[in-house]
């Protein structure tokens, strides 16, 4: 079993939510919902470890991704374009670790 993919998505997502919670403070439903579906997911995997919840994990990371693109755009439209070229660079490093590991 290898358990460096997991491990890299597992770091990157936690950056990700703790940048949402903390610098953002973006806390609403969906932001909780992404995060109890991810630690799901990260479950499943190491209870079952199958193809499907590798599959569910690696197209979770892609809506995760587009989101935080979404959000970025959010914030560079309410002006704040320092908070949102912070935010992403982020989500471009964190693209770049998935690329890099998974």
């Amino acid at each position: 079993m290898d358990m460096k993919w997991i491990i890299v998505v597992i770091i990157i997502q936690t950056i990700l939510f703790t940048e949402d919670y903390v610098i953002l403070k973006k806390k609403d439903s969906i932001q909780n919902l992404f995060f109890i579906s991810f630690l799901i997911l990260v479950l499943l995997y190491f209870l079952l470890d199958n193809e499907l919840v590798k599959r569910l994990i690696y197209i979770y990371t892609l809506l995760n991704y587009f989101r935080n693109l979404w959000i970025t755009k959010v914030i560079k439209d309410s002006g704040d374009y320092k908070k949102a070229v912070n935010h992403q660079f982020v989500v471009v490093v964190s693209l770049a670790l998935i690329i890099l590991f998974v």
